[in-house]
């Protein structure tokens, strides 16, 4: 269950007994929710489903946190906790002419790797972001992501070595590449691609 999930407007705690699965949530633009920061504990948001506008950050000890129906409306998920593999289920949405960033970012050098085992779905864009430089990280996508038909991105800012790896189907386009000064910063690995191309 959920319990301690917080956003920066005072700290305010979500708890699973104010959660109903009948009511779908937002994060708007803006606003942070932070996951719980307890060890390697897993956990799954308690709503029918999160519409995410503004920052879903990744807080746990290399934990899994579920959100069952997961709303990509411009929205940001962070992966921002050093020395840990943060891993994200359940199922996103990224419809035509939306996006979602994947940003991994701080002030260490630790590494900070994410796991997006969500099934993508959507013709929308999904962005890698690593703005800070020092920091090696592979983002992971493992879910069934053959009904995602939209792009996947780097923008401008990319400064951070990463590599994206990519398993299972996937029916995308990865485009958008570092300029070539960057080029050096990111590589992708593909395994079972369904349609997609590089």
């Amino acid at each position: 269950p959920t319990s301690g999930w917080s956003d920066t407007r005072g700290g305010i705690v979500i708890e699973n007994h104010n959660v109903s699965s009948e009511y779908e949530y937002y994060v708007d633009s803006g606003l942070v929710l932070y996951t719980t920061h307890e060890a390697a504990a897993d956990e799954t948001f308690a709503g029918a489903s999160l519409v995410l506008r503004g920052t879903l950050a990744m807080k746990g000890h290399g934990n899994t946190v579920t959100v069952n129906r997961l709303i990509a409306k411009g929205g940001v998920i962070g992966q921002w906790y050093q020395g840990y593999t943060q891993k994200l289920a359940g199922t996103i949405s990224i419809a035509e002419g939306d996006s979602l960033t994947l940003r991994v970012t701080g002030p260490e050098s630790d590494r900070r790797d994410l796991t997006i085992a969500s099934a993508i779905s959507g013709a929308g864009d999904l962005i890698l972001s690593a703005p800070n430089p020092g920091q090696r990280t592979i983002v992971l996508l493992s879910g069934d992501n053959a009904e995602f038909t939209g792009t996947i991105k780097t923008p401008d800012e990319f400064k951070n070595p990463l590599t994206l790896q990519v398993t299972g189907d996937f029916g995308g386009t990865i485009t958008s590449l570092p300029a070539a000064e960057k080029v050096d910063a990111i590589a992708f690995n593909y395994d079972g691609l369904a349609g997609g191309s590089g």
